[in-house]
């Protein structure tokens, strides 16, 4: 096992509580701004007035980060049949590459917005919006040397997933697995989902609820059946990132406990 252990933090205060956490890590997430409303203009701000101290930060202390892209309430949609909301959606997604790009980050991590009208895969108007936004944002991804990984949403099994893979062949897109979606909208399919995409996950975010809605609480707090989880995880993705996704009022010091409890969980001394 050679797991990577992250945790989730808050860009904007990130440079306040790297000091608690980065001994522990050796990987974060950088979550951008977002609120349940579309506060485009300050994702934009921060982005644009942010990146030349947060490139300094991370170079200082020999850290390359991961992104999660803003979702904007979780409204991002690139096969919207809204154009002006779709190219939105697009645009948003392409200024997350060039900040992760300039910061020299690893990966940018985006919403699927999968919808089950996307069947038959490829012959559903929805799939052919979003299959021209996402190739025209992975060849962008490819050129600033920007991994783009999506994440599972509302996902009841591997099979769109395991679509774009196969789609678009390319060293710079894998996907990343979140636990709690899976057991809020997934039909609690863990081990069917990890094990159907295998080796194409590149990372999960780790976290709990009691299945009713998408809570961010700490491990073993919910219903998520962790012993399938990691199981699955060690059979089918030995190497993957392990991103303990949590926010307020979950503190550094917080995560550090559960960063913990994880480490312990997969034998990492």
């Amino acid at each position: 096992m050679s797991n990577i252990f992250s945790a989730t933090m808050n860009s904007l205060s990130v440079t306040e509580d790297i000091t608690v956490i980065q001994t522990a890590l050796t990987d974060i997430e950088l979550t951008l701004p977002d609120k349940k409303t579309t506060n485009y203009q300050e994702v934009c701000d921060f982005c644009k007035n942010s990146r030349q101290s947060l490139c300094h930060l991370f170079e200082t202390i020999n850290l390359r980060p991961h992104i999660h892209s803003a979702i904007y309430g979780n409204t991002i949609d690139l096969g919207s049949e809204n154009s002006e909301f779709r190219e939105f959606s697009s645009r948003s997604i392409s200024e997350n590459i060039d900040f992760a790009s300039a910061i020299n980050a690893c990966d940018l991590i985006f919403h699927s917005k999968y919808k089950p009208d996307c069947f038959p895969l490829a012959q559903s108007a929805r799939a052919t919006r979003y299959l021209t936004a996402l190739e025209k944002l992975l060849r962008q991804a490819e050129r600033q040397k920007v991994r783009l990984l999506v994440e599972n949403v509302s996902d009841p099994d591997p099979v769109w997933l395991n679509f774009l893979m196969e789609k678009f062949l390319s060293p710079c897109f894998a996907v990343c697995i979140d636990i709690g979606h899976i057991n809020h909208f997934g039909k609690k399919n863990v081990n069917e989902m990890i094990a159907g995409i295998g080796k194409n996950i590149a990372s999960y975010h780790i976290h709990d609820n009691d299945g009713s809605d998408d809570q961010h609480q700490h491990p073993q707090s919910g219903t998520v059946n962790w012993l399938e989880f990691i199981d699955s995880v060690k059979n089918h993705t030995p190497n993957a990132r392990l991103n303990l996704e949590l926010f307020a009022p979950y503190t550094p010091k917080d995560k550090l406990i559960h960063i913990s409890t994880l480490k312990k969980w997969f034998e990492v001394s």
